[in-house]
This record gives C-alpha cells, sequence and structure tokens, in this order.
C-alpha cells in the first residue's frame, strides 16, 4: 500500500491521472458485443457503474454481481493471522 508520501511525490512528478476505467471497459464491451451470443454471462463485483456500462453494449446478457474483496479481504486475513499466532507460539 502507498504512503502519503509516495502519492504525494507521485502527483508532484507526473500529475493527477484521469481515470480512463469507465472508457476502457466501454471499449472491451464494445469490441466483444458482436460475438457474444444472447444468453452471454457477464461476472462482476458490486461496482455502481458496471450495469450502466454493460446495458447498452450487450443488452440480452445476464449481469451477475458478487460482492468485491476490498477492505475486507485484509480484515479476513489479518483476523486469521491473530487467530494462528497461539499456535506459532508453541
Amino acid at each position: 500500500m502507498p504512503t502519503l508520501r509516495d502519492i504525494r511525490l507521485s502527483r508532484r512528478r507526473y500529475g493527477k491521472r484521469v481515470d480512463q476505467r469507465k472508457h476502457a471497459l466501454g471499449v472491451a464491451l464494445a469490441a466483444i458485443s458482436h460475438v457474444a451470443s444472447a444468453d452471454f454471462l457477464v461476472k462482476s463485483d458490486q461496482c455502481p457503474p458496471y450495469p450502466k456500462l454493460v446495458r447498452p453494449h450487450l443488452p440480452g446478457a445476464k449481469h451477475k454481481t458478487f460482492k468485491g474483496r476490498g477492505r475486507s479481504g485484509r480484515l479476513v486475513r489479518w483476523w486469521l493471522s491473530r487467530q494462528a499466532q497461539p499456535c506459532r507460539a508453541v
């Protein structure tokens, strides 16, 4: 995880970066839209912009969302490491 110092240094060197994720996802979906079948299944995390981007390019596709790993994954790993400490002490 970058520190605040790293982020400030990066912004000073390169400036703020434009977020191009929505555009890139739209381009990727447009590229596969002509080969996708009618019963196509799109799986993604629960990011709010995704359904709005998938629907225009793949109107007949099913869009199934899953809970993202995000910070909860780190908390689970931390909790598991704390549970394993008594085993290591022996």
